[in-house]
């Protein structure tokens, strides 16, 4: 794999990317710009970080005598045997950004002190049982991930999920008592129509180009639409018939109640309808009077006769 800059061999502390603490060498960063020498055996090292072009080599075994060693950060480089990693149980921190990882997601089940786990841009394609107690950061965003969002029952101190740009169509288990996450980012999920769980305990939250909803607006912390319940469907069903009287083409996708022309609703009710500018003429139709509506606007609109007396 790449390499680090030469060590000054008297001075060994005064070298770019090196970190000592106490004489002993805690902390190494290793780049493209090295010369491609063997890691250093030591066993007070306790950062290591290699952000290598360089091309794919195994990993070198020195790093399973490693045993005070907490942060492995290997991004950006090509890693063709991940099985020195997975035996390094007692790290802290992992980032295997931009590996050139594959197929489901790594369990890393032995981490039982694994906090950090950056897994993004790789081409995962599932995440299967994942039971890490003290893990509190996870990033999987960039990758080919289908089926559910990670489980969070065997997750209990996680407080930071990243799954945006993948393909996710559901959420994992214990989303509504997952009590110390934050933060969530689920952005660019274009198939994940399932039910918002409630996240009480999230503070910061990204749903862009997901197409969820939230059934409450307790739950709906994140600015998710409203679910399509029974009442909704009912409402929207009218709206699209009245669309479809005055000439327009129904609009709304599948599961979506404030579709096209639909400009507001709540958990229950559709309570602003907007159909201005659209080329729509003809009666009024019936349909609209039986909606509770706050505000309906028709600008632009021809209305030939009212159905209301």
């Amino acid at each position: 794999m790449g390499s680090f800059r030469e060590i000054d061999p008297v001075n060994c502390c005064s070298n770019i990317g090196v970190t000592c603490s106490a004489d002993a060498l805690t902390g190494l960063y290793i780049n493209n710009a090295a010369a491609r020498k063997p890691i250093p055996e030591s066993r007070n090292l306790k950062s290591l970080e290699s952000q290598s072009h360089l091309p794919a080599e195994p990993l070198p075994k020195a790093l399973m005598k490693m045993t005070n060693l907490k942060a492995l950060d290997l991004s950006v480089a090509i890693i063709t045997d991940i099985s020195v990693i997975l035996s390094m149980t007692w790290l802290e921190s992992v980032d295997l950004s931009a590996a050139g990882l594959k197929g489901p997601v790594l369990s890393f089940s032995n981490f039982k002190d694994l906090k950090k786990l950056i897994l993004k841009v790789n081409k995962f394609t599932s995440v299967g049982r994942l039971d890490l107690p003290a893990l509190e950061i996870l990033a999987l965003s960039s990758n080919n991930l289908t089926g559910s969002l990670p489980d969070l029952s065997l997750l209990p101190n996680i407080q930071e999920l990243y799954a945006q740009k993948n393909g996710f169509t559901s959420f994992g288990k214990d989303y509504e008592n997952a009590r110390n996450l934050q933060k969530i980012d689920i952005s660019e999920n274009p198939n994940l129509y399932a039910r918002l769980p409630s996240l009480s305990s999230v503070t910061a939250c990204n749903v862009t180009d997901t197409p969820f909803c939230s059934l409450t607006d307790k739950s709906n912390v994140c600015g998710a639409r409203p679910c399509f319940t029974p009442s909704l469907r009912a409402q929207c069903m009218l709206i699209s018939e009245a669309y479809f009287a005055m000439g327009g083409d129904p609009p709304g996708l599948p599961g979506i109640c404030c579709f096209n022309g639909v400009s507001r609703c709540n958990a229950e009710n559709v309570t602003k309808i907007d159909l201005s500018v659209r080329g729509l003429s003809g009666p009024t139709p019936k349909s609209l009077f039986q909606l509770n509506l706050e505000e309906l606007i028709l600008y632009a609109t021809i209305l030939l006769k009212s159905h209301r007396n």
